[in-house]
């Protein structure tokens, strides 16, 4: 389990907070909340305990019923004798008082009380830059600064993101593919990308990738799964399979990706994750040997489980419902699912 930033909040003001995460999650930074994270079965407080333990920075939603919750008086003093920074955030004309007077007493507020918290989504990403000694200002996805590679894959310098795409520069990335099994049956899982995506809107992809960031490792970009799909996953659970090469242009956009490959056994913590509206509509889960035929050309259509709010449906999927691929991506994994739930070790792209 890996992230930044842990929001502490009232039960009361949960609308809030999951506002308030959403837009540090959209500013690249990785947050941990409860119930969100907790993982189904797991306990409670250990997770709590864990997940302040793991965290750099403790983003306390500050108002009248935080101020006395006894729920976020104990994160509070986890994250002191954790020695993590604490930013409070006030919501209202509410005071610390008792524990959390002496916990706060030193620390740096942001009031926000007097306005709406989404008029102050720039105060908010900027004060947890600082705190985690990132650079100021909220950056843009488009304007975040990537590695760039010659076709070796020696590094060469840095570039934006747009640039890399619109330029066809070579850069890296992570993709980690969820797999389970359904009843004895091996399965792959896809994401739904955002209908509001610029680049292939609410076509199926990749459970989860992320381009690496300059100087970012796949173990850190690993703790930004959960932005993308609610959900985190530890870099250790991963198994690597390998580095993809790939060249593709279509019509203006160009990728040239050295993709780092990952496998994840997930069970059935996709049936009720609570992905980012923005990025994933939803998770379909499609039977591995039914997948390879689709993708064969065998067949036109195969049925998969769909999750989206919390809500399961059946659908109908068609090659064209996926992002295009110019080489055989896809059948590929759709093997390699077979082969983990058979083998289990010994992969390779």
């Amino acid at each position: 389990m890996a992230f930044d930033v842990f929001i502490s909040y009232s039960a009361k003001e949960q609308p809030v907070a999951e506002n308030l995460c959403g837009m540090i999650e959209n500013a690249g930074i990785s947050c941990w909340m409860a119930p969100r994270n907790v993982v189904p079965g797991s306990h409670w407080a250990a997770s709590i305990a864990q997940a302040v333990r793991n965290a750099r920075l403790l983003v306390l939603l500050f108002s009248e019923n935080a101020s006395i919750s006894t729920q976020v008086a104990r994160e509070v003093a986890l994250a002191d004798n954790y020695r993590l920074a604490i930013l409070p955030i006030k919501i209202d004309d509410a005071l610390p008082k008792n524990v959390l007077e002496y916990y706060l007493s030193v620390c740096h507020w942001l009031d926000i009380s007097k306005q709406k918290i989404e008029d102050a989504e720039s105060e908010i990403v900027s004060a947890a830059r600082r705190y985690l000694g990132l650079k100021t200002g909220n950056v843009l996805l488009e304007d975040a600064m990537l590695d760039i590679y010659d076709n070796e894959m020696n590094q060469i310098g840095t570039a934006k993101r747009n640039g890399v795409h619109s330029e066809g520069l070579w850069h890296k990335t992570m993709h980690c593919w969820f797999l389970s099994k359904y009843g004895d049956e091996p399965c792959v899982w896809f994401q739904k990308r955002s209908g509001i995506k610029s680049d292939f809107p609410s076509l199926f992809d990749i459970t989860a990738g992320r381009h690496l960031l300059a100087d970012e490792s796949d173990r850190e970009a690993t703790a930004k799964i959960n932005i993308e799909l609610g959900e985190t996953v530890s870099f250790s659970d991963m198994h690597y399979i390998g580095v993809r090469v790939y060249s593709e242009k279509i019509e203006k956009f160009y990728n040239r990706e050295f993709n780092s490959v990952y496998l994840f056994d997930c069970g059935n913590r996709l049936e009720e994750a609570v992905p980012n509206p923005k990025e994933v509509s939803g998770v379909v889960r499609l039977n591995a040997a039914s997948a390879l035929r689709l993708f064969n050309n065998e067949i036109s259509r195969i049925q998969g489980e769909y999750y989206s709010n919390n809500e399961k449906q059946a659908i109908t999927v068609a090659p064209v419902d996926f992002v295009p691929r110019s080489d055989d991506y896809y059948q590929k994994i759709c093997r390699l699912t077979i082969d983990f739930f058979s083998k289990g070790s010994g992969l390779s792209l």
